[in-house]
């Protein structure tokens, strides 16, 4: 073989390479419902534009939540990642949220449990932060391509690509806007971003924050990380719930940019139960599902029929 053929075998297969590490690798965190698991999997594989892996972080609080996670995983060839209960206790962002808790000044936006001292192991919100941290840490920083970061109960509706998103952006998500405080940061139901191209990497995080003399849910330390670096690029996109399209005429919904099926799903779901439309349409939010609230079945039920009817068509 001549020696220009040889050169361009090999840079063909750098290229190869390179794609096969550039698979878009989504981390996605369970306490309890496996059946989301399977209808995340699903809406995955029918609606990612890209190569994708999928990781699921098992944070279930008793045994029983932990095999049906566990198996849903095995069912479905997942990676399954055990979250053990008792790092909770230990995790070092339990005494930086005590410590500024502890000042009368500071007001909370997330309701914490006061027994004696501050207990924050114990907030959903803490926990579900513990858990982002643990698997940016080990699956996330070091990953050779573009990671994203998905709630248990955050679905793909439409086509989208991850790798298209970030062409043009470092950081692509959710925006979280505080209106009475003109504050916004990224939501952690869905983050995406490209960890090669990012300075300070490991100061992403997502955690629960102080962000002037509030403290913000989980996803506000994103707003320290974006100031302090004022070059990357960030697209931060504000999402709907359900219930303000409630009793709209059907021609508004179709302008506003939903879809038949989206539309039926808004006008079905048992008032005021809603879902949250994130991404230009292309991300479903459950929300709330690690809590068993009433009218929760019911809005499960639509739900589902909602994602089974869109998955067989």
């Amino acid at each position: 073989m001549l020696n220009g053929q040889k050169l361009l075998l090999f840079f063909a297969l750098l290229l190869f390479l390179e794609n096969v590490q550039a698979k878009v690798r989504i981390l996605t965190f369970h306490f309890n419902k496996p059946n989301f698991i399977e209808l995340q999997y699903k809406t995955f594989k029918k609606f990612s534009e890209d190569d994708f892996e999928m990781i699921v972080f098992n944070d279930a609080n008793t045994l029983e939540r932990e095999k049906g996670i566990s198996e849903m995983c095995e069912r479905y060839g997942i990676q399954c990642v055990r979250y053990q209960p008792e790092w909770h206790e230990t995790d070092p962002l339990n005494p930086y949220l005590e410590g500024i808790l502890k000042d009368p000044e500071v007001y909370s936006h997330v309701g914490f449990s006061r027994v004696g001292n501050i207990q924050v192991a114990s907030q959903a919100s803490v926990r579900h932060c513990h858990v982002i941290q643990y698997a940016l840490d080990h699956y996330g920083y070091t990953h050779d391509g573009p990671v994203v970061i998905m709630d248990g109960d955050a679905f793909f509706i439409r086509p989208i690509s991850i790798c298209a998103l970030l062409e043009s952006k470092e950081i692509h998500g959710i925006k979280k806007l505080v209106w009475t405080e003109c504050v916004d940061y990224l939501w952690v139901v869905f983050i995406a971003f490209d960890p090669r191209r990012l300075p300070d990497l490991e100061d992403l995080r997502f955690h629960l924050d102080l962000i002037g003399s509030n403290v913000y849910d989980s996803g506000a330390h994103s707003y320290h990380y974006l100031k302090n670096h004022p070059e990357v690029r960030a697209e931060k996109i504000l999402g709907y719930s359900s219930t303000g399209f409630r009793h709209w005429e059907w021609a508004s919904l179709y302008d506003w940019g939903f879809n038949k099926r989206e539309g039926e799903l808004i006008k079905e779901l048992p008032w005021p139960q809603c879902v949250e439309f994130h991404m230009t349409n292309r991300v479903l939010h459950f929300g709330a599902s690690a809590f068993t609230l009433e009218g929760h079945d019911e809005k499960e039920a639509c739900m589902t029929r909602f994602i089974n009817d869109i998955l067989n068509h």
